[in-house]
């Protein structure tokens, strides 16, 4: 639009240079024998260029929606390890209301999040209690992130699980497990089934 504005400028320059050039030396006389001289031609008024209006932040509810995908997480404990991959939801509302798999944790800050359950869950016998951390972060429709456990107890056992997880917006069928734990507490099952 600048340059739009610039190239009509300096037309009109143009056109007002031609024209005063036909008119030199040209004089009328008037009425009482007085001379005139030609009147000028207006000069052109540019056009102002418009000020870009800044892109507006997208804001918690351009992520809303429910991202489903899965979890790979690994359990050890006792000097046993077992991996399980499950199905995994993730939820943000419109005000960055964070769910895993239906259980509210947390708030998401621009396009990721870190957030921290504390809870007891029994999954296939097992009984787990401690704190999962779930960060993620969110790239177009997906999430990418990890998984870990503070403190968490299987039966009474010291145990401790990482993983991290995939999920995509629109895609798949939502997860409703026993919340963020679940995974951990199905796969100590399957380990202390293992032994």
């Amino acid at each position: 639009m600048k340059y739009v504005a610039m190239v009509l400028m300096l037309f009109g320059a143009v056109s007002l240079a031609a024209c005063n050039s036909k008119d030199k030396g040209n004089t009328s006389t008037g009425a009482g024998g007085t001379t005139t001289a030609p009147a000028p031609s207006p000069t052109p008024t540019p056009t102002p260029t418009p000020t870009p209006t800044p892109a507006p932040d997208p804001g918690p509810s351009s992520f809303a929606g429910t991202y489903n995908g899965t979890v790979t997480l690994t359990v050890s404990g006792l000097g046993l390890s077992e991996t399980i991959t499950e199905p995994f939801s993730v939820t943000i509302d419109g005000s960055g209301t964070v769910f895993i798999d239906g259980t509210p944790v947390g708030q998401l800050s621009g396009s990721s999040f870190t957030v921290s359950a504390t809870e007891t869950v029994t999954e296939e016998g097992v009984t787990c209690s401690g704190t999962v951390t779930i960060s993620g972060n969110i790239s177009g429709d997906t999430i990418n992130g990890t998984i870990s456990s503070n403190n968490l107890t299987c039966n009474g056992l010291p145990v401790s699980a990482t993983g991290s997880f995939s999920a995509t917006r629109g895609v798949g069928t939502q997860s409703f497990g026993a919340g963020p734990l679940a995974p951990a507490a199905k796969g100590t099952a399957r380990m202390l089934r293992s032994r």
